[in-house]
């Protein structure tokens, strides 16, 4: 009975990891004034699956913050971004449970669980970074090819066992447009997540 619960609760603290909250390090720096409430547009960053959502996903989170979403040619603020696993680091590891069995004691007449060895269970896990680059520019200077484009840029890092951007990408993105239009090295920023 003892060794169950022992391992219900390995379980669960698996389980409770998977849960846990987002930590995001977002670093940015302002070139110049980024307009509150402008309109913006979504460069897709290519023909992907996971490039459509994350263009969704930014789109959403400006709208959010007041902006609004315009055509390429009319837009005042155009957005470029890329997003990728950067890396990982498998962690190994051995997990001991109990073996119990039951013990009849005649002089009692009750049964006791005792211990009479030990069970190994490895595990191995992948911890990813996940990483998101987003980039404002001035909308006018990019659709006349002009220079020094760049108002804004950031970048979100976060680490995590899911090798799936998609899964994290909300709360990165959440995480930069905190700091939207500010200078931030290295801000840490949290979001609950599964």
């Amino acid at each position: 009975m003892k060794s169950k619960i022992l391992f219900i609760l390995i379980l669960l603290a698996w389980f409770l990891i998977g849960c846990v909250n987002v930590i995001t390090r977002v670093s940015s720096i302002s070139h110049k004034e980024v307009s509150p409430g402008g309109s913006f547009h979504v460069l897709p960053g290519n023909d992907s699956i996971e490039s459509k959502k994350i263009v969704r996903i930014i789109g959403e989170e400006l709208q959010l913050k007041g902006y609004k979403s315009k055509k390429l040619e009319d837009a005042d603020v155009i957005i470029s971004f890329s997003a990728e696993m950067v890396g990982g680091k498998t962690k190994v590891g051995t997990i001991s449970t109990p073996i119990q069995t039951s013990v009849y004691n005649p002089s009692t007449g009750f049964s006791s669980l005792q211990t009479t060895g030990y069970r190994s269970h490895s595990y191995s896990t992948t911890e990813h970074q996940r990483e998101v680059r987003i980039e404002f520019h001035d909308g006018k200077k990019l659709r006349a090819n002009e220079k020094g484009t760049i108002l804004w840029e950031a970048v979100g890092k976060s680490s995590g066992t899911t090798g799936d951007i998609i899964g994290v990408a909300p709360e990165i993105i959440a995480s930069i447009f905190e700091e939207i239009g500010k200078d931030s090295d290295s801000k840490i920023h949290s979001k609950a997540s599964q």
